[in-house]
């Protein structure tokens, strides 16, 4: 999908699964794995009790930019990225509220968030909080992999969170 651009706001996702995919909630970015140049936005969502073998037990998002502004990720679980899997090179996680969401994998990370900015993060005034890692990263887990990356995370509740690896 080159050029796509995806906005999904006010919507309530619950319930839902992918048992051989990802995205147990929703799967936004274009062509699988991801769309580059994809513009993917979602505001104001409730994702809560989605779940997936894959990736985003919530939402799987990938794209330039991707941003998650004022939502909520209750009870979701997949193999990485318990409530939020964001991928892409400029990622904006504003305002949301990551709770009680599990990451299944004991070889992957992020029991609420994983993250991978290839350029940029943004990660303010975000609360994640009672989540759970088989693996590693309990609340977060972000990938760097470049010498231009910048992470922006600040102001956020992060607390509260486990891992059975590194990084409760």
């Amino acid at each position: 999908c080159s050029g796509t651009t995806i906005t999904l706001f006010d919507n309530i996702f619950t319930g839902n699964s992918a048992p051989a995919n990802s995205g147990g909630g929703v799967f936004c970015g274009g062509t699988y794995p991801y769309a580059s140049d994809a513009t993917v936005t979602l505001s104001g969502n409730t994702f809560t009790g989605n779940s997936t073998t894959g990736n985003g037990g919530g939402a799987y998002c990938s794209g330039t930019p991707v941003t998650l502004s004022s939502n909520t990720f209750n009870l979701n679980s997949a193999a990485t990225g318990g409530g939020i899997y964001a991928s892409g090179q400029t990622i904006n996680l504003l305002d949301n509220l990551v709770v009680k969401n599990s990451q299944t994998s004991s070889s992957s990370q992020g029991g609420g968030v994983w993250v991978d900015a290839t350029s940029n993060l943004f990660m303010i005034n975000n609360t994640v909080t009672g989540n759970t890692a088989a693996g590693s990263g309990g609340g977060a887990a972000y990938l760097v992999t470049g010498v231009v990356e910048l992470l922006n995370v600040y102001n956020n509740i992060i607390w509260g969170n486990s891992a059975s690896g590194n990084g409760g």
